[in-house]
């Protein structure tokens, strides 16, 4: 169990069987990238690894998320996301939450990115950026 934990926050590239009665963790690490169409390993529920949802046969994923815009439950996810000011990383889109200090973010999967704007840093540790957002904002300091 904590071996899959760890390859759970370890993997950079992750999604989870889209059957609610499932969600099992699936480590897109391990797909080839030429592979869309694969099945949860625990439940066999047909899945797209391109737009990390459930397979649509005859249809992009661009017409398959225009056609499904998103379920009630995301619609939640970021209602409260937006409210809770949180954000999502820019490469794995987990989301994320700044409590305390600078907008410089480092996310489980290893990416570097501005938590206002979402822009990738460009160095690990240093003070490189792609924008012009402030480091910090007063009321995220801890003192």
């Amino acid at each position: 169990m904590y071996a899959l934990r760890l390859e759970e926050v370890q993997a950079r590239e992750k999604m989870y069987c889209t059957n609610p009665r499932c969600s099992f963790f699936i480590n897109l690490d391990h797909i080839p990238k030429e592979i869309t169409k694969f099945s949860c390993p625990r439940c066999d529920t047909e899945l797209c690894a391109a737009c990390r949802s459930s397979w649509h046969p005859q249809m992009t994923c661009e017409e398959w998320a225009a056609l499904h815009g998103g379920d009630t439950a995301d619609a939640e996810l970021l209602a409260l996301a937006a409210e809770k000011g949180w954000t999502r990383c820019s490469q794995c889109r987990s989301m994320v939450q700044l409590a305390h200090g600078c907008n410089h973010m480092t996310c489980r999967c290893g990416h570097h990115f501005c938590y206002v704007c979402g822009s990738a840093w460009l160095a690990q540790g240093s003070r490189e950026r792609r924008c012009n957002c402030s480091f910090w904002y007063e009321e995220n300091l801890v003192i």
